[in-house]
């Protein structure tokens, strides 16, 4: 026979299989007879079964604190999430050139491409640090600005084609808040962070 606890209704506690002991009185108002907290039984669990039943009002304040439990350890651990930045590049070899736009997700993109390739540009990004270049033979990579526009260049040695290139990661554009409200928000593209702004290398006419 199941335990009489009161004389107001009575429900199956079935919403939790088992329930710390050194935490069941807490929750329950009672410890079943059969359950009986000792030292070595601190770390235990209380077996949640039908062998018992608890009011109404038990349950609901049962329910309450396992949804105050749950927002805690949400709170606790929050995410942050940012749109995937977009990636505008532009590919040089001698007189010729091609452009690529393609989101940051580290994805390689192909770029069905053979010119041999000694420059890449970018006006909204920062291609040296946050990209790979895909090439069949051995390169180096520099980096540099573009003294009339201010884009972010990556120099290719020797110039030959870029099979792919995968972009992750993501800074801000001129102008952006590189600061806001005294926190940090992130790298600048191609420039600099100056009175919480990304300051352009180049003054932009």
């Amino acid at each position: 026979m199941p335990r009489k606890l009161s004389t107001s209704p009575r429900i199956e506690y079935k919403d939790l299989d088992l329930l710390p002991l050194d935490c069941a009185k807490e929750v329950l108002g009672f410890l079943p007879s059969q359950h009986q907290v000792s030292e070595s039984q601190h770390n235990s669990f209380l077996n949640i079964s039908d062998s018992f039943e608890i009011p109404t009002t038990m349950k609901f304040f049962s329910t309450v604190l396992t949804l105050a439990l749950s927002l805690t350890a949400a709170s606790a651990s929050p995410v942050q999430e940012r749109d995937v930045q977009t990636v505008h590049l532009t590919f040089y070899g001698g007189p010729a050139s091609y452009s690529l736009s393609f989101p940051a997700d580290g994805t390689i993109v192909p770029t069905n491409n053979n010119i041999n390739i000694d420059k890449i540009e970018s006006p909204d990004y920062d291609p040296y640090r946050l990209c790979t270049f895909h090439t069949a033979g051995q390169k180096s990579l520099a980096s540099g600005i573009n003294s009339q526009t201010g884009a972010a260049q990556v120099f290719v040695g020797p110039p030959q084609p870029i099979t792919g290139v995968s972009c992750i990661g993501f800074c801000l554009t001129t102008y952006q808040d590189c600061y806001r409200n005294g926190q940090y928000v992130g790298p600048c593209c191609n420039g600099f962070c100056a009175a919480n702004k990304c300051r352009p290398y180049v003054p932009l006419a």
